[in-house]
């Protein structure tokens, strides 16, 4: 496929092409219970209580999205004692916040032709003002609800951080113009956010209800150290966190390092070895459901293709 075919612009034009597209395959999505679960790469969290409420304002440029994809082009149809039933393909949109991903249409030509469950786009949208928040204004944001000071050697990782609370609101209301199930954005900073009356920062994704938040800070570096490929790490960031998202009701989530992409890893490095052997336990697979789980596994496999090329 070329790039143009999976992408979608967020513009007043790109919006109306992106419904009309989605209209007569994907019905209107359904709000799930708001909960953020985040994983990977903690190295401090402070249990404390926080309120937001600040809306962010939306803009993005001109475009148009190429009508030349089929509708039925997300669906799946297959026969099962002659009857025959449609599974539709969950749409999941990509969104570069900054992380200078050049490679981007590429590797999600390469995610969508390993396999038939998901169909990725790339998301062309401007940065909303405040999703990337002045270094000062996170180390107070965490200063404020900690019960003592950070320390200096803290203070220097938080300011690596964005906060991702900053960014589900304006995200999820993209999702919903552009009709795709999931977006997913990509920042070139730690993540940092509140769970539960918990604060938390240094990870490398974490989601709420249909918005996923993915880093690439440190990728680079540890695909250097592991010999191994920065798209690697990124698909197996992304996929973890999207499947964590999608099945969070069936109790899968991240754990205790045990060799699977959804180790938890609060050692950052230790996420090398899940890339250079991309494996889901039994346990986790189990709770995956059935339709998605040839395709979980075909991007294990993808991952592992990446490291070989």
């Amino acid at each position: 496929m070329k790039r143009f075919d999976y992408m979608l612009i967020h513009s007043p034009a790109g919006v109306k092409a992106a419904r009309e597209r989605a209209a007569a395959t994907v019905p209107a999505a359904k709000r799930d219970a708001s909960k953020l679960r985040s994983g990977l790469g903690q190295l401090g969290q402070i249990a404390t209580k926080i309120a937001y409420g600040t809306p962010l304002a939306l803009s993005a440029f001109e475009g148009n999205i190429n009508p030349d994809v089929p509708p039925h082009s997300n669906k799946k149809t297959f026969s099962n004692h002659d009857k025959k039933k449609t599974l539709k393909k969950t749409r999941v949109g990509l969104w570069d916040l900054g992380a200078w991903l050049g490679g981007l249409a590429r590797i999600i030509e390469a995610m969508n032709n390993a396999q038939d469950r998901f169909v990725f786009y790339d998301i062309k949208a401007i940065v909303p003002a405040g999703i990337i928040g002045r270094p000062e204004r996170i180390v107070e944001w965490i200063s404020e609800h900690s019960d003592e000071p950070p320390s200096r050697q803290a203070r220097k990782e938080i300011k690596n951080n964005i906060i991702a609370n900053d960014f589900f609101k304006p995200a999820n209301a993209i999702r919903q113009d552009l009709r795709v199930d999931y977006i997913v954005g990509i920042t070139p900073s730690m993540i940092a956010g509140e769970d539960e009356d918990e604060i938390y920062w240094n990870h490398f994704s974490t989601f709420e209800d249909r918005v996923v938040l993915v880093s690439t800070y440190e990728l680079r570096r540890f695909a250097r150290e592991g010999k191994l490929s920065f798209e690697a790490f990124l698909i197996k960031i992304v996929v973890a966190e999207l499947l964590v998202a999608l099945f969070w009701n069936r109790n899968l989530g991240f754990h205790e390092n045990r060799g699977c992409v959804f180790d938890y890893d609060p050692e950052r490095f230790t996420i090398i070895d899940k890339v250079r052997n991309p494996k889901i336990e039994p346990a986790c697979m189990k709770r995956i459901t059935p339709s998605y789980r040839a395709a979980a596994e075909a991007l294990m496999t993808l991952i592992r293709d990446y490291n070989r090329t």
